[in-house]
C-alpha cells in the first residue's frame, strides 16, 4: 500500500511549465540588472567626490529594506533574492559612506 501511495504522489507532480522557467530566468536577470542600474550613482559620488544631490536618509531607507529582503531570500532559499539584495547591501553602504564623506 505504501509502495502504491508513493508511485501515484510521483505521478502529481507537474513539470515545471514554460511561463514558470522563463520567469526564473528572468529573476536571475534581474537579481543581477538591479544592482547594475544601482553603480552610476555610485560611481557619479565616488569618482566627482559629489554628494549632493543625495539623500542619506533614503539610502539608509533602502538599505534597511534590502537586508529585510536578503534576510528573505536567505530563509527562503531563493538565489535570485539573495543576489540582488546581497548585492544592493553593498553597493548601498558605498553610497552611504560616500554620502557621509562628501
Amino acid at each position: 500500500m505504501a509502495q502504491t501511495s508513493k508511485a501515484l504522489h510521483h505521478l502529481h507532480k507537474k513539470k515545471p511549465s514554460l511561463f514558470n522557467n522563463t520567469i526564473e530566468k528572468l529573476a536571475y536577470v534581474a537579481g543581477v540588472a538591479s544592482p547594475v542600474v544601482t553603480l552610476p550613482q555610485l560611481f557619479q559620488i565616488w569618482i566627482t567626490h559629489d554628494a549632493s544631490g543625495i539623500s542619506l536618509i533614503t539610502w539608509i531607507s533602502y538599505l534597511l529594506i534590502v537586508t529585510i529582503m536578503t534576510l528573505y531570500g536567505i530563509v527562503h532559499k531563493e538565489k535570485p533574492l539573495i543576489i540582488m539584495y546581497g548585492s544592493l547591501i553593498i553597493i548601498d553602504l558605498l553610497i552611504i559612506i560616500g554620502a557621509i564623506l562628501y
